[in-house]
């Protein structure tokens, strides 16, 4: 008798801290999707307000430059838009509903159209993109998913760079799998940053500091990051970043094997599940 309820004591205790554990990690997924909606919110709200007083400027007849004021609104609807399409992926991802389709690409092709999709906006902060590695590097991916994956970290290295620096991309193949790495000179994250930035919501700066994507602030909602990592997990592959010389490399790694049986070009893959719902570019 008295062994048995020693048993019965220890299965008591492992249920309650059990359960301590599930209310912790509520608890914890809760506060991140408050701050979350409330980042949201702040970063939108900012762009509308100004949307808001530049449209009621023209209709007055107030401003002084309306085609630079047309262009600012188109290009902070642009801005707003690209949001809220991070967050409709991103709430796939987590809901496991993210549907992939298989197909052979050359990843050097995917970079490439990368680089000249963002090559004004580097231009513009006087960053020079540098791309090279294999000319050909060929994996089985979802084109489109895969193409916002990597955009989203070259514009987090062009963003995050320093003025009259470089931002070097490469393609290529390490242990069988096929990598896209995007090295940047942002001067480095602090070590005790970097295991978070793939969590959702994450953010250096609490306070939403506004320096216009300057080193040691980390603007945006914290999805970019999160939804990048979400998408290569769904691929089979994983997302690295480490600091190197004066700012830091992120690696996307994939498989670049063949097409698995079940899965022929052009068929869906499976739903991707994303097995890590609290844990985020901007």
């Amino acid at each position: 008798m008295t062994s048995e309820l020693a048993e019965l004591a220890q299965e008591l205790e492992a249920s309650s801290r059990s359960l301590a554990e599930s209310r912790e990690r509520e608890a914890a997924i809760e506060t991140a999707r408050r701050e979350l909606v409330s980042w949201i919110s702040h970063d939108l709200r900012t762009p509308l307000a100004s949307m808001r007083a530049m449209t009621e400027a023209l209709e007055d007849g107030m401003a002084s430059d309306v085609p630079g004021y047309y262009r600012k609104i188109i290009g902070q609807t642009e801005q707003m838009t690209a949001m809220v399409n991070d967050l409709l992926e991103l709430s796939k991802i987590q809901a496991g509903s993210l549907r992939l389709r298989a197909e052979p690409l050359d990843l050097y092709d995917l970079v490439s159209d990368a680089l000249a999709d963002l090559a004004p906006l580097a231009s513009k902060r006087g960053i020079r993109l540098d791309g090279g590695g294999d000319r050909e590097c060929m994996a089985v991916a979802d084109g489109p998913s895969l193409a916002r994956a990597v955009r989203n970290i070259l514009l987090n290295a062009i963003i995050y760079s320093r003025p009259d620096t470089e931002v070097h991309v490469s393609v290529g193949r390490d242990n069988g799998n096929a990598v896209v790495a995007v090295q940047d000179h942002c001067g480095g994250i602090p070590d005790e940053d970097l295991p978070h930035l793939f969590q959702t919501g994450w953010q250096k700066d609490p306070a939403r500091g506004t320096a216009e994507g300057l080193q040691g602030s980390y603007s945006g909602a914290g999805i970019g990051l999160s939804m990048v990592a979400g998408i290569v997990k769904a691929h089979g592959g994983w997302v690295t970043v480490n600091n190197v010389d004066a700012g830091c490399r992120f690696a996307l790694s994939l498989p670049a094997g063949l097409l698995p049986p079940s899965s022929l070009p052009g068929e869906s893959l499976p739903p991707a599940l994303a097995d890590d719902r609290h844990g985020g570019t901007s």
